[in-house]
This record gives C-alpha cells, sequence and structure tokens, in this order.
C-alpha cells in the first residue's frame, strides 16, 4: 500500500518535471538521490518525498520563474537533508539495538 503511494508521488513529479525542463534541470539529482533515500529507508523518508511532489506542485502552479526555481531547489535540499539525517538515525539506532543485544555475548569472549 505504501509502496503504491510512493509510486504515485513518483508519478506526480514525472509529469511536472518532463514539461519543465529548468526545473528538471534543477532538481533531477537531487530529486533522484531523495527518491532513493525513500525506497531504501521506508516510510518516513518515503513521507518526505510525497509531501515534496505535493509541495512542487504547488509553487509550479503559479508559474516557473527564476524565484520559485530557486524555491523549488531549497525545498529539495531541505528534504533531502532530512531524509539523510533519517537514514544515518536509522543506521545509528539499529547499531546500538545490535550492541545491546550482543552486550551480553560479546563480553564472555
Amino acid at each position: 500500500m505504501l509502496s503504491d503511494i510512493f509510486s504515485l508521488a513518483a508519478d506526480q513529479l514525472q509529469p511536472l518535471l518532463e514539461s519543465n525542463p529548468q526545473l528538471q534541470k534543477a532538481l533531477g539529482e537531487p530529486l533522484q538521490q531523495l527518491k532513493a533515500l525513500g525506497d531504501k529507508h521506508g516510510p518516513e523518508a518515503q513521507k518526505l518525498y510525497q509531501d515534496l511532489a505535493r509541495d512542487l506542485s504547488k509553487l509550479t502552479s503559479k508559474g516557473l520563474n527564476s524565484n520559485t526555481l530557486a524555491d523549488a531547489s531549497s525545498m529539495v535540499q531541505q528534504r533531502l537533508q532530512q531524509a539523510q539525517q533519517l537514514a544515518q538515525n536509522a543506521g545509528s539506532d539499529a547499531w546500538q539495538r545490535a550492541q545491546a543485544e550482543a552486550g551480553p555475548v560479546s563480553r564472555r569472549f
């Protein structure tokens, strides 16, 4: 179910990017990074991508100009940083859980 929603967000962005080459050029790589983080790190990171798709659609519905591109780029960078932080926290949490579970066993060696 969640992956279907995530696919819909990706599908929503694709026509927007195709119809606005300037937007595609400015946001293409960071959007791909954000989507990859969403694919890899689950629902919270996917929600960031979905929210971004909605926000970019609203922003560009008013027209595309240098201010819009700057705002869109800022939005993407902010969401990318949030997703990277989620990924880092997830890795740290997993490491701490593994250490806690292995703690008694690892002390024997």
